[in-house]
This record gives structure tokens, sequence and C-alpha cells, in this order.
């Protein structure tokens, strides 16, 4: 892939530019030739940039053909009658707005960089439905794309994203680290809170720094969806800085102001 995308690079957008300064140096020292081996050569180094164009979006296509999600793992229980949602850390995007060394400010950015062997992404969301019983109880889902099912696979039980409790406060992590052997296939977490009849839960304001995406396989090229939400029945998204209560009939009221 690192081969192609080299040869992209250069031979389908450097080419053109190098033909066409070639071209203005030849009409300004009035260069003139009834052969056309320049152009020519130019043309076949152009083309073989495209085949590697398109190769390339055609291996990376594949990369991303397969989404595979892990079985729900329920990773904590709580008995309180409120529960608070915080993420570790303190405002951690106001300090690392970094990607391998460029800058990125801006709050919808997606990764950073921890060094050079792995990236940090956030691509998380959260979502509240109703408890069965008394308790609350936390899923975590990772997911993950591949070239093939098995890998998406791998990829997923890859995601290292452990959540903490602390007395009534539960704490997320600021996202999770991919490193250069596992590659970028999209890997997202989704953790789902049951919330009992009658408790309250409470988020943070900074799980507003999470970004959740998807990058889509078509047969025309690629599709990037932001923040899309899962709306299926009795399943709520939780908004940042919102409390709410959890009412009989599975939905989540808001009661701060």
């Amino acid at each position: 892939q690192n081969m192609l995308a080299w040869l992209t690079l250069f031979l389908f957008f450097m080419i053109p530019l190098i033909a066409f300064v070639t071209w203005g140096i030849r009409r300004l020292v009035g260069a003139r030739s009834k052969k056309h081996y320049v152009g020519i050569t130019f043309l076949g180094l152009w083309i073989i940039g495209l085949i590697s164009g398109i190769s390339l979006a055609a291996m990376i296509a594949r990369n991303f053909k397969n989404n595979t999600s892990l079985k729900e793992e329920q990773v904590m229980v709580a008995t309180k009658d409120r529960l608070f949602v915080d993420v570790e850390g303190p405002e951690w995007k106001k300090y690392n707005h970094h990607f391998f060394g460029m800058d990125v400010d801006g709050d919808d950015f997606p990764f950073y960089d921890i060094n050079d062997d792995s990236i940090f992404i956030n691509t998380v969301k959260l979502s509240m439905v109703k408890s069965l019983d008394s308790s609350f109880h936390v899923y975590r889902i990772r997911s993950s794309r591949g070239s093939a099912p098995s890998r998406a696979e791998k990829s997923a039980q890859n995601i290292d994203f452990n959540i903490q409790q602390r007395d009534s406060v539960i704490v997320l992590p600021r996202g999770f680290n991919i490193s250069r052997g596992d590659k970028f296939r999209n890997q997202r977490v989704w953790i789902v809170i049951e919330v009992p009849v009658g408790k309250k839960i409470a988020f943070s304001e900074k799980i507003r720094n999470y970004n959740w995406f998807s990058v889509k396989s078509r047969s025309n090229g690629f599709e990037v969806t932001g923040d899309e939400f899962d709306d299926r029945e009795n399943l709520y998204r939780a908004i940042p800085g919102n409390e709410y209560v959890m009412r009989p009939e599975g939905r989540p009221e808001k009661i701060n102001d």
C-alpha cells in the first residue's frame, strides 16, 4: 500500500505539474519538435499513476469491507440510587491537539498521537435503556472493520477500553490506542447503560469530546458518516451535561435545566 500511495502521489498528481512546467519552458525558449515522445512518456507515467490510485482505493476499500461487533460484555453492576458518568483526566482535548506532529485544533478531530507507533482514537458513544431490575448495568460493545470477518473480530478484540467505578461514579477512558500492527479499521466502542426505574443518571460535559463515526466501503468508493445513532426502540442517546430519571415506560426524563 505504501508503494502504491507514493506512485499515486508522484505519477498521478506530480507528473501533470512537471509536464506543464516542461511545456512552459519549451514555449519560452522556442523549442519545437515534431516528435511527441516527451508527451507520450508523461501520458504513460500519468496512466500508471491512475492505475496505482485505483488499485490503492480498491485495496483500502477491501480493508473496510466487513464489520464485526463483539458480543456485548457486562463490565459493571451498580446498586446506587444515582450514577454519574465521567471521563478520566482533565479537559484532555485542550492539551494534545496533535496528530503525528500536525496541529489539529478543533473539537471534531478524532485522532491524537501517542508516539510514532500508535494513535489515540475516541470513537465512542453512550446510550441509555431501561433496566429490568433495580441495578445499573453497564455494557461494552467493541466493533471494527476488516478485509474479512475474522480480521475485523481480531481488531475489535484488541481494543482496550476499561471502565472504572468509584463509589457512585463510573469513569470512562478518554479513548483507546491503535498500534501500527493493528492499523486503523474504524474501531469503535459503544457503551450501553441500563438504568433502573426511578433512579437517576447524570453525564459529564466531557463525554462531548467523543467522536462517533463510521467508514463504510461502497462499490463506488467510501462513505463516512459522522455522529450516527442507532435509534432502536427504548434506546436513548446520552447528552453531555444532562441528568435523567428513568420512567416506568422506559423513557429517561431530563430533570436538570
